[in-house]
């Protein structure tokens, strides 16, 4: 069935499962899932209200709702009940998921392991056009967010009004300061989304999708020239679809539905549902507000690149800020969203949380907060074990 805008949400979470002792990955996806699914091996189990899946690799099970829900309040206790199933099986492989969106000591040439099931005929098919030993395929978690629309008018205005929001999404969400035990961007795992697939750059775009005006626009502007890239890499067409798209947001015709890509996993499902949201809201204002316009290209995807970097203290435009019918000049996105919290009807059972990133900082300054440079290797370990009792726990990390 057919939903209209906001009348349903599909949550898809990504986490990396790890050693219990040493913190390295440990690629038995599949043994979740024949765990779940009478010892047989399958590529997705439905549990009721969610339903957990494989990725490309072994050593990342991803858990989502099962269809979309018609509210987003409260998912966070679903998504965190199965992970504590989860990892009551996991002991006995004495192993345990792990949150954030990179894993900051992983060695991608010595240690991604391909998902060896069903599909794999689409991985084997990336890995060779991209070679998927790299950070950019096994070491990147996100929360996918997929939001309905009911026709072409309706997925117009939703596509419009994401593609103005996205620029702040890495700004509040980026968690994955480290890569192989270095510091890196505030928002690393999308320095390595946005290049992953620069053989064919046309897949991924400037990350931040084109504005359109119909349907056929975003076949011509998005689809099609993809698709003519890749063919001569990609013969039997087995990549040439939908999902090809790599940009932050892409349609999902199949079930109607946009998919935003671009935010980083937080350290536990009660964070995630609090920046899932606040994105729905800032949508939801847009186009009940009818403040969508064609604004340029180039000036969100700076803004998304700066958020990479810089984190809550990026500083907004004017010609951004003016959508919004902000008059201050050169805010920061914190002070940026703390304006427009009392505009979005932001529901108040998350508002603690959101006060808390807003205060602290996203989930890779709270982190550094807590990194002291001269212990390296030893202290890095201890803050991601402190992650992982936050993901036990559903509580955020300070």
């Amino acid at each position: 069935m057919k939903l209209h805008l906001f009348e349903g949400y599909g949550i898809e979470a990504e986490y990396m499962i790890v050693d219990k002792n040493t913190l390295k990955i440990k690629p038995i996806a599949e043994e979740i899932l024949k765990f779940y699914n009478k010892n047989q091996i399958t590529n997705e189990v439905a549990l009721n209200s969610i339903a957990i899946s494989n990725e490309i690799v072994s050593h990342v099970i991803e858990l989502k709702t099962n269809g979309p829900k018609k509210i987003l309040l409260g998912l966070d206790k679903y998504f965190h009940q199965i992970i504590l199933n989860i990892n009551d099986f996991l002991n006995i492989y004495n192993a345990i998921l792990m949150p954030t969106a990179m894993h900051p000591f992983m060695n991608p040439d010595l240690e991604t392991y391909l998902w060896q099931y069903g599909n794999r005929e689409i991985y084997y098919t990336y890995n060779k056009i991209f070679n998927c030993k790299g950070h950019g395929w096994s070491n990147l978690q996100s929360i996918h967010i997929n939001l309905p629309f009911y026709d072409e008018k309706e997925f117009v205005q939703l596509h419009n009004a994401i593609r103005i929001v996205l620029p702040l999404i890495p700004a509040l969400s980026a968690s994955s300061p480290f890569v192989e035990k270095k510091l890196h961007y505030l928002d690393t795992r999308l320095m390595y989304y946005e290049n992953n697939q620069k053989k064919i750059p046309s897949i991924t775009g400037k990350v931040i999708p084109e504005w359109i005006e119909s349907i056929d626009d975003y076949y011509n502007k998005i689809l099609y020239p993809m698709y003519n890239d890749i063919k001569p890499y990609d013969p039997q067409e087995i990549l040439q679809e939908e999902w090809l798209n790599s940009r932050g947001a892409i349609s999902r015709f199949e079930r109607n539905a946009i998919e935003i890509r671009v935010m980083d996993i937080q350290e536990s499902p009660v964070m995630d549902i609090t920046l899932i949201c606040l994105w729905v809201k800032l949508i939801q204002y847009l186009i009940s507000n009818n403040k969508i316009i064609p604004i340029d290209l180039e000036l969100l995807y700076n803004i998304y690149k700066k958020a990479i970097e810089k984190g809550t203290v990026t500083n907004l435009p004017e010609e951004y800020l003016n959508i919004w019918s902000i008059k201050k000049k050169n805010i920061t996105i914190k002070e940026f969203i703390k304006l427009l919290l009392n505009g979005i009807d932001y529901p108040d059972n998350y508002l603690p949380y959101l006060k808390i990133i807003l205060k602290y900082g996203n989930l890779s300054e709270r982190i550094l907060n807590n990194y002291n440079n001269s212990l390296e290797d030893e202290q890095i370990e201890s803050i991601y074990r402190n992650l992982i009792e936050c993901l036990v726990k559903n509580q955020y990390y300070l």
